[in-house]
């Protein structure tokens, strides 16, 4: 399914590379690089109310995945 950002209540704020709905904040880091080199990036959800227990997930430009629950990866 895609995402659909009107369906799942999703608000992305202009100023910032955040958007969110009532179960999860998703934000985007992008850390520039050398000249030549594209930027890497970092992906991370964080869970909001009843979906706590999923615990942090995050998602790098280098293609590694973590779930965070209590401090502990947990993996995907």
């Amino acid at each position: 399914d895609d995402l659909n950002f009107s369906y799942d209540d999703w608000d992305c704020a202009t100023d910032t590379a955040i958007c969110s709905n009532s179960f999860y904040s998703v934000g985007v880091t992008v850390v520039a690089a050398a000249s030549g080199v594209p930027p890497s990036y970092l992906i991370t959800a964080t869970p909001l109310s009843n979906q706590a227990a999923d615990g942090v997930m995050t998602y790098s430009s280098a293609g590694v995945k973590t779930r965070t629950v209590g401090g502990v990866n947990v993996g995907w």
